[in-house]
């Protein structure tokens, strides 16, 4: 799958204890990215006619995170920490989301807008998944999907 963008009309919600982050969202939210991959292993065998065919190995997921922070608040949670995430394309959950758990691996901070006077701080968060990554909703209706 190739890398996923948004950022127009997108939400993140969040939940550290179970799969029901409808209650936290982070805001607000500038942009996200994920990537969802499978490891494909290759092989050749009596039945394939020396052509190379894929069997499906293990699935991982990477992303990252951009929103605003208050200075006084900071991002709502630290490295290391295992966090549910709810990735949506749009305002609406009917248009498609991503979730999974995921490790948070990397906080950036930037206070470039503090220094012109703002009172918010940019924190950029990447994360690694912990476990397999779905995507819900994410074909349109009456499209077919290959599966």
């Amino acid at each position: 799958m190739p890398d996923v963008r948004n950022s127009v009309d997108s939400s993140v919600f969040y939940s550290l204890t179970d799969t029901d982050p409808s209650g936290n969202e982070l805001q607000p939210c500038s942009g996200w990215t994920a990537r969802l991959t499978a490891k494909l292993s290759p092989y050749v065998a009596n039945d394939t006619a020396g052509a190379t065919r894929r069997t499906t190995g293990a699935y991982d997921a990477t992303g990252a995170i951009s929103f605003m922070a208050n200075d006084s608040i900071g991002p709502p949670f630290t490295e290391g920490d295992r966090v549910f995430l709810r990735l949506t394309l749009t305002d609406d959950l009917d248009d498609g989301y991503y979730e999974g758990w995921a490790r948070i691996s990397e906080i950036s901070v930037d206070t470039t807008s503090q220094k012109d006077g703002g009172d918010n701080i940019g924190i950029d968060m990447s994360w690694e998944g912990d476990g397999r990554w779905l995507g819900v909703n994410l074909v349109a209706e009456g499209a077919s999907s290959s599966a």
